[in-house]
């Protein structure tokens, strides 16, 4: 019969294999970037908003050291300082979710097959010194070295705004699909992707409640904010809108500004906006915002206000150039 090793018994030699002797420091700070491959995004796993934050924080120090995949200190503080949140209670939870992130199991698939992976294969809890030195597990190398393309990048400050599991989620679903102004979700797929188990919420509205209703509450003041709608009789699925910041836009006056910011509260997407701003005047802009209110309060618009918007300004203002609003496709 095989004799197990206690962990006492393993030599310095041996335990050299796992633990390297310098660690890659971690570099992250407020215009840090997450990037990530989409196989493994829209896998199945679920954090607690403490995991999403350490985890977020090693994509970024990936990312900052050229993804030299090498053991990486995580020092708490510095993310939670990030986030204007206070580390106090993420420091003594630290034991708990070092060891919840080692074994976590990420479920991806892939053509007819499943995969099911460990993120990390080793994770050491520096005592008192709020420092994580983490590692990522070697059958995960090829998704986080694979971004040439079909992958998803977020600013860290902005994600780390977040304070549930699900609405940080949700706020990288919506990223995947930034380019595309929003994207459509069939109800499998979201729970899949929520981690949602059989039985739970078995209703659409149950879903819309306790996942989509509440990130949009705190996804209002980030680069993410939405605006959702069911699609199919029964539901089907959603259909996410991606509300732009117009900030990103380049405006001469104040006056510019407070008309695209009109066109964002409608419902129109970033792409939308910036064709609008390059065919229609701020007057002719207001005017139309100032139609919508019309339509609305006159029970004329039958379906959503940027739809009715877009309709109008292609026949009062022939722009013919922009896009509808639909939103990416069903997945």
């Amino acid at each position: 019969m095989r004799r197990s090793i206690r962990v006492d018994e393993i030599t310095e030699n041996q335990l050299a294999i796992f633990i390297p002797e310098e660690p890659v420091e971690i570099h992250i700070d407020r215009n840090s970037v997450v990037r990530l491959q989409n196989s493994l995004l829209n896998g199945k796993f679920k954090f607690n908003v403490h995991q999403w934050r350490l985890f977020l924080g090693f994509l970024a120090s990936l990312y900052e050291n050229d993804f030299k995949l090498n053991y990486y200190n995580l020092i708490v503080k510095d993310i939670y300082d990030l986030s204007g949140k206070d580390h106090k209670d993420a420091l003594k939870l630290l034991r708990k979710d070092a060891k919840g992130l080692l074994a976590h199991v990420v479920e991806i698939t892939k053509g007819d097959s499943t995969y099911y992976y460990n993120l990390f294969h080793m994770a050491k809890y520096a005592h008192k010194q709020g420092v994580l030195q983490l590692a990522p597990h070697s059958e995960l190398l090829d998704f986080y070295r694979d971004l040439k393309n079909n992958f998803t990048d977020a600013y860290l400050k902005e994600v780390l705004k977040l304070s549930s599991s699900n609405s940080i989620k949700i706020y990288l679903m919506l990223k995947q699909f930034d380019d595309k102004g929003g994207r459509k979700i069939t109800v499998e797929n979201f729970r899949k992707q929520m981690g949602v188990e059989p039985g739970q919420y078995p209703r659409v509205v149950d879903l819309e409640k306790r996942f989509i209703q509440m990130a949009q509450r705190e996804l209002v003041n980030t680069d993410m904010s939405f605006t959702y709608i069911r699609y199919g009789t029964p539901a089907k699925g959603f259909e996410f809108f991606i509300r732009p910041h117009v900030k990103n836009l380049e405006v001469s006056t104040e006056a510019e500004l407070k008309a695209l910011e009109g066109l964002k509260n409608v419902g129109l997407t970033f792409e939308q906006i910036k064709t609008v701003q390059q065919k229609v005047s701020v007057e002719n802009i207001n005017a139309a915002i100032h139609a919508v209110q019309v339509a609305k309060s006159d029970k004329a618009i039958k379906k959503t206000e940027a739809a009715w918007m877009v309709n109008y300004l292609k026949h009062k203002h022939k722009v013919w150039e922009i896009t509808s609003t639909t939103a990416g496709e069903a997945g």
